[in-house]
């Protein structure tokens, strides 16, 4: 399955999300509350990281950008790279939306 990120073990870097409801509309984040968190690809277990609304940053009308630090990506991984579950929370107002389930891969460093 195609990854929707893909690290390298330990790296860090921030990515922009675009984020809209159902029916294709621009999700007002500016205030919400956003939380992205990654299991295991068959759910199991606690979360091996999750991404809290402090490492969010440019919230905005549709779009959010989301710090993954060294720490969140430096896994350990069985074989050359591994596939996890994310999805994106988030909470604005009295409403909660949650992301369809999205690939987060980390792929074995070299060094």
């Amino acid at each position: 399955m195609a990854a929707d990120f893909t690290y390298k073990q330990g790296e860090a870097d921030s990515v922009v999300l675009t984020i809209k409801d159902s029916a294709g509309t621009a999700i007002d984040v500016t205030s919400a509350t956003l939380t992205f968190t990654v299991k295991r690809r068959d759910k199991s277990g606690s979360a091996i990281f999750t991404v809290a609304d402090t490492s969010f940053s440019a919230k905005g009308s549709g779009t959010a950008t989301m710090a993954v630090s060294a720490t969140n990506t430096n896994q350990t991984i069985t074989g050359e790279k591994e596939q996890f579950v994310g999805e994106l929370k988030i909470v604005s107002g009295a409403n909660t939306y949650k992301s369809e389930d999205l690939i987060f891969e980390i792929q074995r460093a070299v060094a």
